[in-house]
């Protein structure tokens, strides 16, 4: 086709271009106000104990999740880990389900007692491929009645790996591994006392910000779908096969990939 025709076909498009709507990205929510015992996983790192239960009364409302803990005296950092759910349907897999732009975590918790004076912190924890991590920013848990602790836009570079070798990280992509959500207590015993003390927890969410995919028809990467991909499809019109304008993959620029484009018109989200 000559730039005569090719010009006079981008015209015959260009009444059309607002004729697309474009797609928000989605999320997932994980959330409990209940806490029954069996519907939690948990894990400790670090030297002590951790005891959880299920308290049925007495919450924000109704039931909440306790936990008593003891750390042993000079044995640096505990963890205790939280984990929601305990089958495949309360984990996110990101192969099936969606590579994670950002995760929102919300918690409202209250300090009972603690051991010589020593609050605890809080965090929200991450089970990845049989590694934990905690939220590089921990909450000191100093409220003696409920309250709520949150952060948001968290993503993987918030986050330090507590049970590996040294330099691991999660992966939010659609290729990482099944994760798991939860919080973490944490308490530290550096002065020859032993820490802990009873910290109740009620109201926990965290929502998973689904990525948007890859933006499909921005065939100049300028992050949105306008004229300038519509004028590459037209340089490519004709027979053209394997060329990243043929969208529909017929081995051929024509009309149906014109079609794609302004069906994916405006800026990608």
């Amino acid at each position: 086709m000559n730039s005569r025709n090719k010009m006079s076909m981008f015209c015959a498009v260009a009444s059309m271009l607002a004729l697309a709507p474009t797609a928000a990205a989605d999320s997932v929510v994980f959330s409990d106000d209940t806490f029954p015992t069996a519907g939690w996983g948990f894990e400790v790192v670090g030297s002590g104990e951790s005891t959880p239960s299920q308290v049925t009364s007495g919450g924000n409302p109704g039931a909440f999740r306790r936990i008593v803990q003891a750390v042993d005296p000079d044995t640096g950092w505990f963890f205790a880990f939280s984990k929601f759910g305990t089958n495949q349907s309360t984990r996110y897999v990101p192969s099936a389900q969606g590579a994670i732009e950002s995760v929102d975590f919300s918690i409202q918790a209250q300090t009972v007692s603690v051991l010589n004076g020593i609050v605890p912190d809080l965090s929200m924890g991450i089970k990845q491929g049989g590694l934990i991590f905690v939220q590089n920013q921990f909450f000191s848990q100093f409220a003696g009645s409920w309250t709520t602790y949150s952060h948001s836009g968290l993503i993987p570079a918030d986050f330090t790996c507590i049970n590996g070798i040294g330099g691991e990280s999660l992966d939010f992509s659609n290729s990482g591994a099944p994760i798991r959500f939860g919080f973490v207590s944490i308490n530290g015993s550096f002065n020859g006392a032993s820490t802990g003390g009873v910290f109740e927890y009620d109201n926990y969410q965290v929502t998973v910000n689904i990525a948007p995919p890859p933006c499909f028809g921005d065939l100049d990467g300028s992050g949105e779908v306008d004229g300038g991909d519509i004028g590459l499809v037209l340089l490519d019109f004709g027979p053209c096969p394997g060329c990243t304008t043929d969208l529909d993959e017929s081995g051929e620029v024509d009309g149906g990939d014109i079609g794609l484009v302004l069906l994916s018109f405006g800026a990608c989200e």
